[in-house]
């Protein structure tokens, strides 16, 4: 695995308006590698309740927070993907601000370590 973060920077089509200077055209994706070897049964029940609890619903903690923070126009990125040998995490945001882009990087790291310290609504698990 990779220990240390990385990033990278592409560019992709966008329309004549998504290409002005100050249009919100940026889209944010952070990604997460889960696993190098398969994962346990246990393991998989435990990614699929959590990645339900952060991505699942438009109330979802990590979900909620990105789509209410007004710093892009739509969620991107939608959790776990476990279809192949590695589980990948994504969560990001389209339609942002080139000045708003570490701010949406930021917002998904805090709400990640938020839901790491303090749990979630018990109502969220039941």
């Amino acid at each position: 695995m990779i220990p240390t973060p990385r990033r990278v920077v592409e560019r992709f089509p966008a329309s004549a308006d998504e290409a002005m200077p100050d249009a919100p055209s940026r889209m944010v994706m952070l990604n997460w590698l889960l696993n190098e070897e398969p994962l346990s049964s246990v393991d998989e029940l435990a990614v699929t309740v959590l990645d339900e609890l952060l991505m699942g619903t438009r109330t979802s903690v990590l979900y909620k927070a990105m789509a209410e923070s007004g710093l892009g126009a739509a969620v991107v990125g939608g959790g776990v993907s476990d279809e192949l040998k590695q589980a990948t995490f994504s969560v990001g945001l389209k339609g942002v601000k080139a000045e708003d882009v570490g701010k949406a990087e930021e917002l998904a790291m805090e709400t990640l370590r938020k839901a790491a310290a303090e749990g979630f609504e018990e109502d969220a698990v039941e």
